[in-house]
């Protein structure tokens, strides 16, 4: 079916108004849109136009107009639009509402009234395409992270829509689950049934089945729309001044270029970008090849190996960290003062509770985890919320204040700082985080990137010495990840311990030192970055998967020396090893 946005605007409560002076795009029946944008720039209200949401169930004024197939969304109830669009947003729990499998596929059909001899045939057949035929008996609660984004597509599928929108689908999927719904789009694509509008920033895997890609700035106007390898490379400096995120392939691209290495190609996907290389500049003799290799590996240079620092945090072998028995298998686990870790695994691994059980919010064993060398259940609440800072993986769980600048001031004010300091401070990071003319703001009236920003400034106000962010980017678009991940650097270079939790494969490359790999509650491996990325088996064990740089050299490997594999092409490690005593810990991981 054919969508159309017509010079359409929203203004929310609050007064934040987002595409303000009216958005227009038509999409052709059959096709697959991939929207991009800055955070903020509203997108995901785009999307809520096209399934009623706004302007029948979310507060605010809508103008202009969308129509579906000529249907205007605006004079037609959500409930009769969901028989032609079908959405599924980014937290798959957020949209099930019935406790099994069978019964969630059903729940949509029972209620638009489908007859029940007809429903046998379509939940069969909605959880045949996604693959959850064997666990149609299964309790929702027991799917993976993965299997749970499947289902809520198997149940918008059961209503067969002819438009599917899908706002960040795989955002809290590990790449494991990223995968399976990623498959699940190619099929869907290749059956020619649907109009797909896509709003993703995992972009590499979804390159093969994005027939045009519409970029809007950050007040919601069209900047370009066209063909994956057009918009991306001959609009390539416009979006990064935006900030949006591209393929890294494309990143890949054009350093290549600039470093005077002709692409004749415009390469979107990894596989493209080795093909080229290798039928182009790769197979060629000596000089173009030699610059090639050059380019390619970008080495480090010049970077000094500091001294060892005491161990901050160390988590014991000794028994279940968790008094809930089973929730936590014994761990093993040391972290230096001034080093960067992240903590990595699949959806239910463990992450978020080792977390938790740190900052004591949830109970922890005698004897098992130490800060500073002191045992955690030593120290007050008021003590760890002076040494550790934590960002939530939903930021609207730490929000205590109706205005955005009481939040950031409340845990200073909390801790006794001064009137001038906490003003200062407050405007700061309002600047530092793009906030400045959101400070009266609800903190509930900001986007999901805005909101994610916000718990960030809040931790950093306080100035922890142990930083715990829980998917630190998560909904930030390109130019506010890179601002966040370099302000964490500045932070490490000035003493601070950072660990973040991820599935973002390539976050790990570019700015851990270290990684902990989680699964089923035990760790895996903890050591180097370079060491996780070079064992595949280990990678798999824990739902993980090679970023693309790192994927692109094992595709070369014969013809890029091993050195380039280690670098890995422009996800080169920001750091030196530290120093220590050799050795593999119980986990598998180099102890330092």
């Amino acid at each position: 079916m054919k969508v159309v946005w017509e010079k359409v605007s929203f203004t929310y409560p609050g007064n934040r108004q987002v595409m303000g002076d009216g958005f227009s795009l038509t999409i052709a029946d059959g096709e697959t849109v991939l929207l991009l944008g800055p955070s903020g720039s509203g997108k995901s209200t785009l999307a809520l136009c096209l399934c009623g949401l706004v302007p029948h169930a979310i507060a605010g004024e809508m103008s202009g107009t969308v129509r579906i197939d000529g249907i205007d969304t605006r004079l037609t109830e959500p409930a009769e639009l969901a028989k032609t669009v079908g959405m599924v947003f980014q937290d798959p729990e957020a949209q099930a509402v019935m406790s099994s499998v069978e019964d969630e596929v059903a729940f949509g059909l029972e209620n638009t009234g489908v007859p029940s001899e007809e429903m046998e045939g379509r939940i069969a057949e909605a959880l045949r395409s996604t693959g959850l035929s064997a666990h149609r008996s299964s309790q929702v609660d027991n799917l993976s992270g993965g299997q749970k984004q499947r289902l809520a597509l198997a149940s918008v599928l059961a209503m067969k829509p002819a438009v599917l929108v899908l706002d960040e689908p795989t955002s809290n999927l590990d790449p494991a689950g990223t995968g399976e719904v990623f498959e699940v789009l190619r099929e869907l694509k290749s059956s020619g049934r649907h109009t797909i509008v896509l709003i993703e920033h995992k972009l590499d895997e979804l390159m093969e089945i994005v027939d045009r890609v519409a970029v809007i700035d950050r007040n919601g106007e069209l900047v370009c729309s066209g063909s994956p390898g057009t918009v991306f490379f001959d609009w390539a400096e416009e979006l990064e001044r935006l900030g949006v995120w591209v393929p890294k392939a494309v990143e890949i691209a054009r350093k290549l270029s600039r470093s005077g290495i002709p692409i004749d190609d415009r390469p979107v996907t990894i596989e493209q970008l080795a093909e080229t290389l290798r039928r182009g500049v790769l197979s060629k003799p000596a000089g173009d090849m030699e610059r090639t290799i050059t380019a390619l590996c970008s080495p480090s240079a010049g970077k000094s190996v500091p001294e060892p620092q005491p161990i901050l945090l160390d988590i014991r072998p000794t028994s279940s960290p968790s008094l809930r028995s089973g929730w936590l298998q014994p761990l093993d686990l040391q972290v230096r003062k001034g080093e960067f870790w992240a903590l990595a695994g699949e959806n239910g691994a463990g992450k978020t509770t080792l977390a938790r059980h740190l900052i004591g919010l949830l109970p922890v064993r005698p004897r098992v985890m130490y800060i500073d060398g002191r045992d955690c259940k030593e120290y007050s609440a008021q003590e760890l919320a002076h040494r550790i800072g934590y960002v939530f993986q939903n930021p609207e769980h730490q929000f205590v204040t109706e205005r955005v600048s009481d939040e950031i001031a409340f845990g200073m004010k909390s801790l006794g700082m001064s009137k001038n300091e906490v003003v200062l401070t407050v405007e700061r990071l309002l600047s530092r985080f793009g906030l400045s003319a959101y400070a009266d703001s609800h903190p509930f009236h900001l986007s999901h990137g805005q909101k994610r920003r916000l718990s960030v400034a809040v931790m950093l106000a306080v100035g922890q010495e142990l930083l715990i962010l829980d998917e630190p980017t998560f909904g930030q678009d390109r130019r506010h990840t890179a601002e966040l991940m370099e302000m964490l650097k500045e932070l490490q270079s000035a003493g601070r311990t950072i660990m973040m939790i991820t599935h973002d494969m390539t976050l790990v490359a570019e700015y851990a030192e270290y990684a902990a790999v989680m699964s089923r509650g035990a760790i895996l491996y903890s050591g180097p970055v370079d060491r996780l990325f070079s064992d595949p088996q280990l990678l798999a064990r824990g739902g993980l998967k090679r970023p693309p740089a790192v994927e692109l050299s094992r595709r070369l490997a014969d013809l890029i020396p091993p050195e380039c594999a280690k670098t890995a092409i422009t996800m080169e490690q920001r750091t030196s090893r530290r120093p220590g005593s050799p050795g593999m810990s119980p986990a598998g991981g180099e102890r330092h």
